[in-house]
């Protein structure tokens, strides 16, 4: 049986500060979802979209992490828990 990896995923609003976006948190959804830990990136990143529903958002550097999409004033991000 193949090591899981938690990753925790999260949507919710943005605001732009004039410098860069960054969380505004009026509102959020959270998913925690586990993974086999040797699933492709590409993988990885279908599963986390599923989850938050975000198949059409684009990759995006807002939140500085690896796993950053951003549509507009919603954004969303993973990151690796266990």
């Amino acid at each position: 049986m193949p090591k899981m990896q938690k990753i925790e995923c999260i949507k919710t609003d943005l605001w732009n500060d004039g410098n860069g976006w960054s969380t505004n948190c009026s509102w959020a959804n959270t998913e925690i979802i586990e993974v086999p830990e040797n699933l492709s990136d590409l993988a990885k990143i279908r599963r986390i979209k599923a989850a938050l529903g975000i198949q059409g958002m684009r990759k995006d550097s807002w939140d500085g992490s690896e796993w950053c999409w951003r549509e507009g004033g919603i954004g969303a991000y993973a990151t690796i828990i266990g």
